[in-house]
């Protein structure tokens, strides 16, 4: 799979859990960078590679605020 389309197929994998978790009541955010960061470097690898990274913060809610529903 082209390294372009693999991206674009992990971004729409994030954007449904996001959905997902939202439709649960779970607070979510989607996090990436794609902007020609260095993550390879900042991560241990070998610096001066362009990677795109795509991923989900998840929460819940407090064992308080599961009661009230």
């Amino acid at each position: 799979m082209p390294a372009e389309r693999a991206e674009a197929w992990a971004g729409f994998a994030v954007h449904l859990a996001h959905v997902a978790a939202l439709r649960h009541g779970l607070g979510a955010r989607p996090v990436g960078s794609w902007q020609q960061a260095d993550l390879g470097a900042a991560l241990g690898a070998a610096p001066d590679r362009d990677w795109v990274v795509h991923g989900l913060a998840l929460g819940t809610r407090h064992a308080d605020e599961e009661n009230t529903t």
